[in-house]
């Protein structure tokens, strides 16, 4: 008789535990619906699928802050490297005139700052066209667009080159030099007279 209560007792703890195995599962399942909602595995993929979102998300706007960074570095160091040394040319020399040329490297509002100066070699070199008598005359000073102007004169004898200095506009240069390197100019730009000057 012993032997038949305790092995009832068994079978009666083993479905027992299984009964309770049952209701711990159902508790489980109860709390998750109450505190999910009905479709808990469709909110854990919804979850999944926002987290996945927002590292998308992450990821573009790092990109994007990334290109946004690099584009302005670039565009700073494309400003830095491209602004260039002054330069000065000759574009145009009408005989007992005016000789025409203009100024590079230099921003608008920085021309007040320089004026050109124009110097015609014979035996040296001389101011051209006159030693005195302010802009257009013994100077030229620099258009907006960075062009300048002077007037010239045919002298008695030909000029075997021509010379546009850019300097200073404090600077004053002296009427006759034997070597142009001798003078405190920003920028130089010479060609052959050919009988024009």
């Amino acid at each position: 008789m012993k032997m038949q209560t305790s092995l009832k007792c068994q079978s009666d703890s083993k479905s027992d535990l299984k009964n309770l195995k049952e209701d711990i599962s159902a508790m489980i399942n109860l709390y998750q619906k109450k505190t999910f909602g009905q479709n808990f595995k469709y909110k854990k993929k919804d979850l999944l699928s926002r987290q996945m979102c927002l590292i998308k998300e992450f990821v573009i706007l790092f990109i994007q802050i990334t290109l946004i960074t690099t584009l302005i570095q670039f565009t700073f160091l494309t400003s830095a490297f491209s602004q260039t040394e002054p330069s000065i040319t000759i574009l145009k020399i009408e005989s007992d005139n005016f000789i025409k040329g203009k100024v590079e490297g230099l921003r608008p509002e920085e021309y007040a700052n320089y004026k050109v100066i124009v110097y015609v070699k014979t035996d040296k070199w001389y101011i051209h066209p006159y030693e005195r008598g302010g802009a257009g005359r013994s100077y030229a000073n620099i258009n907006q667009d960075g062009t300048w102007t002077i007037g010239t004169v045919k002298r008695e004898f030909p000029a075997d080159y021509v010379a546009a200095l850019l300097v200073r506009s404090d600077y004053t240069p002296p009427s006759t030099v034997a070597i142009l390197g001798t003078l405190d100019y920003i920028a130089i730009y010479k060609e052959e007279g050919k009988g024009r000057l």
